[in-house]
């Protein structure tokens, strides 16, 4: 007797999103200079994966943060240089050669253990439009904020963002590892996302904790910290200083989370300056990062739609690939809302949309105000 077996899954209502890979791009020693070449297992990261006859990778700082980072889940996009005096030369056309986003899907830009940054790795930040380019500054033997400060200057974007101090970290040598800070950002960020959406601040005591880190080079106080961040003028008194923020990591005291005292990155800024007109949403790292996930997903879109008619189906299914992802942030409190316009235009052969987001910052002040009153029923205004 024939036998017929007809079974029905209703997957309704839950749609899986085409999440966008967190790659870095990580620049290491090499014994010959090779083509960038993306890992998605730390153990294929091996000289034979860019098919160079002879070519060995230097066990530097550099192969061992991109390791590290695979094991945790992120991509890493590796090139080798050539190493002279302990430094490697990163060109133009290097950087150029990344800006093209049909080759490379990247969200970090990085000079790995070498903190060579270039108005050429900001540039190519700025075209691509949809990453993020981590500044470091070199290892200094007299360590001053103001020595931070104008090494990092020139670099000054809103697709940059720079920490400081320098960090030893165990990355599984025999002994700790003394690397530019970025690798304790990419370290926190690698594990938060494993349990939060990229948009939330990698920074602070929930998401901010490096368990690698072992020491910094050079201890910050408060007072240093503050100055590495445009302070509001109404509540430290000095007045916002209207210029770009360096993230620090800090030794500080979280009493009541984890007990005492740890190192934690304590900011979440871009490097763009902010003017006379204050801080924007731009300023925050954590809003880059959400802008950096949309452009992508209008990327993909735009390119899967190519060549199709450019009719209200079209529309239709146009708006179908990015929607998910912005009801998703507007639930994971990425944004407080967003609408998703198509646009009269009179050229021919394009489609124009305009995407309006309310993006949600990440809190840095808190001002708080005890009150005593003979009635509790005292006329405020209140939020909620």
């Amino acid at each position: 007797m024939p036998k017929y077996k007809i079974t029905e899954v209703d997957n309704t209502g839950s749609l899986t999103l085409a999440e966008q890979p967190n790659v870095v791009y990580i620049p290491g020693g090499a014994s010959a200079k090779t083509k960038p070449v993306l890992f998605k297992d730390a153990s294929k990261l091996t000289a034979d994966a860019f098919d160079i006859s002879g070519l060995t990778l230097t066990d530097d700082d550099s192969l061992k943060l991109a390791k590290k980072l695979l094991t945790l889940g992120m991509q890493v996009l590796y090139q080798g240089f050539v190493v002279s005096s302990g430094a490697i030369t990163i060109s133009s056309d290097d950087w150029a050669l990344l800006q093209d986003k049909n080759l490379y899907n990247i969200r970090f830009l990085t000079t790995g253990a070498y903190a060579c940054p270039s108005a050429d790795m900001i540039s190519c930040a700025t075209k691509r439009g949809d990453c993020v380019a981590l500044v470091d500054h070199e290892n200094f033997t007299t360590y001053t904020v103001t020595a931070v400060r104008n090494a990092v200057k020139t670099y000054t974007s809103k697709y940059a963002a720079a920490f400081t101090p320098w960090l030893k970290l165990d990355l599984g040598g025999s002994t700790a590892s003394t690397v530019p800070a970025s690798f304790g950002y990419l370290l926190a960020y690698a594990r938060s996302i494993q349990s939060n959406p990229l948009w939330k601040a990698v920074a602070g005591v929930f998401r901010g904790r490096i368990p690698e880190l072992e020491d910094v080079v050079y201890n910050l106080t408060s007072a240093e910290c503050d100055d590495l961040q445009a302070r509001a003028s109404e509540l430290d008194g000095e007045g916002d200083n209207g210029d770009f923020a360096v993230n620090p990591i800090a030794y500080r005291r979280y009493s009541g989370f984890i007990g005492g005292f740890n190192y934690v990155i304590n900011g979440n800024r871009t490097l763009l300056t902010p003017g006379e007109d204050g801080l924007k949403a731009t300023s925050f790292l954590n809003v880059r990062a959400l802008i950096t996930e949309i452009s992508k997903t209008l990327y993909d879109a735009s390119v899967t739609y190519t060549f199709e008619q450019n009719s209200d189906v079209l529309w239709v299914n146009f708006k179908s690939l990015i929607t998910p992802l912005l009801d998703k942030m507007q639930s994971g409190e990425g944004i407080a809302g967003y609408r998703l316009d198509r646009m009269r235009t009179n050229k021919k052969a394009r489609l124009c949309a305009r995407l309006t987001i309310v993006p949600i910052e990440a809190v840095e002040d808190f001002e708080l105000e005890i009150y005593l009153e003979d009635s509790i029923d005292a006329s405020i205004e209140v939020l909620g």
